[in-house]
């Protein structure tokens, strides 16, 4: 540019100028500049937010799910204890939480040690719901699916891992899917009209219902 500029008869304080111009505009002080200028000009439009400050309304009721696997007792504990942890830290009415679980991939439908996982979950999801259920109801459930045959990965797994753990759960709380999970514990009727399902798969030290939409929830209806 600064040669067409030359070649086309500009000179002294013209060319030094169109240098300094063309220096600036290739600066990073010059993209600072714009980015500053379209702060001052345009006009930011807030996101749309659920509020929640005084608590989850029956018509939002909201589980929050932990996708995950069942591979050893450790394991399990370790979850029922961070479940525990994320109810502790979002004491809501109309707020659940429970354990969308699989077994790992094997090369049969069921091998030695899952009933003894499962049993050590279901007792994990039972215990916390008689310590801060009430009679008829109770926050915390496990759903939990079998393996199903994978042609393409020729093994047995749970149908589409994570993603169909989603799907399938959906399909529950909107009265279909009951083939979709070998084992269901906690009062079903209490998420039978779930509106929101919030994947979870760390704790989380704020209190989530009190923040307004998350990107992580999910509509159901």
């Amino acid at each position: 540019m600064l040669a067409k500029a030359h070649a086309s008869g500009s000179r002294g304080w013209s060319l030094a100028l169109f240098s300094a111009l063309s220096l600036l505009c290739a600066s990073p002080l010059a993209v600072a500049l714009v980015n500053w200028l379209a702060t001052l000009l345009v006009k930011p439009d807030p996101l749309p937010r659920m509020d929640f400050s005084e608590g989850i309304p029956p018509e939002s009721r909201t589980l929050v799910v932990v996708p995950t696997m069942l591979t050893n007792p450790r394991g399990i504990e370790s979850l029922v204890e961070s479940l525990e942890v994320r109810f502790l830290a979002n004491r809501e009415d109309n707020l659940y939480f429970g354990l969308l679980t699989d077994f790992l991939d094997a090369s049969e439908e069921t091998i030695p040690g899952d009933g003894e996982l499962v049993q050590l979950a279901r007792k994990g999801i039972e215990e916390l719901n008689d310590k801060y259920g009430s009679a008829t109801s109770g926050p915390f459930f496990l759903f939990h699916r079998p393996r199903r045959w994978n042609p393409q990965e020729r093994t047995w797994m749970g149908y589409e891992r994570k993603r169909g753990k989603l799907a399938e759960l959906n399909l529950l709380l909107r009265g279909g899917g009951t083939d979709c999970f070998s084992i269901v514990v906690g009062r079903t009727a209490d998420v039978s009209n779930v509106r929101f399902v919030i994947p979870s798969t760390r704790i989380r030290n704020c209190r989530a219902t009190r923040r307004g939409s998350s990107s992580e929830r999910c509509r159901t209806r």
